[in-house]
């Protein structure tokens, strides 16, 4: 299968290992409406003023890309026939080559499944013995689910990066690109498949929410918080809901779960640490979760935690013993709950338990303090905040 045999042949289907590609036409226009309704394709998938205000618009000038042999757009079907995507070309110039210009658009419930690796894999197959020197991905920095599609398939980040002043909610963005094959070659997807399902597959307590780590491979997230109990005894909670007797150490402690930020005995009561790394995150000298749990667990960072901001839905509840905050993942619509255990200020006790969640980043501020994840009934955010507080845990891993 190659281009010709999609403008001069006619060919209207391309049969993939777990979907199909089905040629766009005007009847489509409800799936544009349904994938623009979504707020990250939003962010990342930017249209012209004018498309954006009347998507119409845009789906007739999908279709005369098509008429005119100036790039292609298929639908994206799974075996079942369910349309959950889109797949978009247009050819142009690329440093003075004939090049193709990707972008593509999966439905929430159906991302990090492999559709849309599929898709692109059997568009690159369509750029064989054809004037196609280069693919072209333009990816957003944050956009960590396109990027690794396009790893995946081989392609490489340009080293320039892209500013778009009129859009700067999309960031920073980088242009993947590969070379065209130079045959009808069709990459090996199920092999790529197989190798993401060993990769988010079988973590103990861990939860995959479908966005991956600073480090670019999935990231996991406990089940539960990390608690003390005596005898030196650190673990994870048995419930997401738990309830302890006491929030930090003492010699009459049963267990206790608030702890000082780059304590690594977890019974301090008041640190005052210095020369501080700017990321404590698996550093056994200053994390309490990488030393105390061991198994490559450690505190989140700053950014992982705006992840889980950006990539969940989040909905304040009192369904439990204790409250919190559930987020859900947009992604793969597996979520976590944090309960609102509040924090401790020093020596004092507990306050705010049941109105306030507090979690600590890995990260400090420019100000040597660190970073924590706050949250209650009005919503959520980051904060730096002294060190000696007494804030709670909820380790994450991201190495098998």
């Amino acid at each position: 299968m190659n281009l010709d045999d999609i403008y001069k042949r006619g060919v209207c289907i391309i049969q993939g290992m777990s979907i199909n590609l089905k040629r766009f036409t005007e009847d489509d226009h409800a799936l544009i409406e349904r994938l623009f309704s979504d707020i990250s394709v939003n962010n990342y998938f930017i249209l012209r003023d004018d498309h954006r205000e009347n998507l119409k618009l845009f789906t007739e000038h999908l279709l005369n890309w098509m008429r005119e042999y100036s790039g292609f757009t298929f639908v994206i079907e799974d075996k079942g026939g369910r349309q959950i995507g889109f797949i978009v070309c247009e050819f142009g110039q690329w440093n003075g080559e004939f090049g193709a210009f990707l972008s593509f658009a999966v439905l929430p419930q159906y991302r990090n499944q492999g559709y849309a690796t599929e898709a692109v894999a059997l568009s690159i197959a369509l750029m064989g013995n054809s004037v196609i020197k280069n693919i072209i991905l333009d990816i957003s920095s944050s956009n960590q689910y396109s990027s690794n599609i396009a790893k995946s398939l081989g392609f490489i980040p340009d080293k320039k990066p892209l500013y778009d002043i009129f859009h700067p909610e999309v960031g920073v963005r980088y242009n993947w690109v590969r070379q065209a094959p130079c045959n009808n070659e069709v990459i090996d997807v199920k092999g790529l498949r197989d190798k993401k399902r060993a990769q988010v597959i079988g973590i103990e307590n861990g939860v995959y929410l479908g966005f991956d780590s600073d480090n670019g491979v999935p990231l996991y997230w406990a089940k539960t918080n990390l608690i003390a109990q005596k005898d030196d005894i650190f673990c994870f909670a048995s419930s997401p809901t738990y309830l302890v007797k006491n929030n930090s150490y003492s010699e009459d402690a049963e267990d206790w779960d608030l702890f000082c930020w780059g304590d690594t005995t977890g019974r301090l009561l008041k640190s005052e640490l210095d020369r501080l790394p700017q990321n404590i995150c698996g550093d056994t000298k200053f994390d309490l979760a990488s030393v105390k749990i061991g198994n490559n667990w450690r505190l989140p960072s700053l950014s992982e935690f705006e992840k889980l901001e950006k990539y969940c839905s989040c909905e304040w509840s009192t369904d439990y013993r204790i409250s919190g905050m559930e987020f859900v993942s947009r992604i793969n619509g597996q979520s976590i709950f944090l309960p609102a255990l509040g924090l401790r200020g020093g020596n004092r006790g507990r306050v705010y338990g049941g109105g306030l969640g507090c979690y600590w980043t890995g990260t400090l501020d420019s100000s040597n303090e660190p970073y924590y994840f706050y949250f209650g009934r009005g919503g959520s955010g980051l904060k730096p905040v002294p060190l000696y507080y007494g804030v709670c845990i909820r380790p994450v891993i991201d190495k098998l």
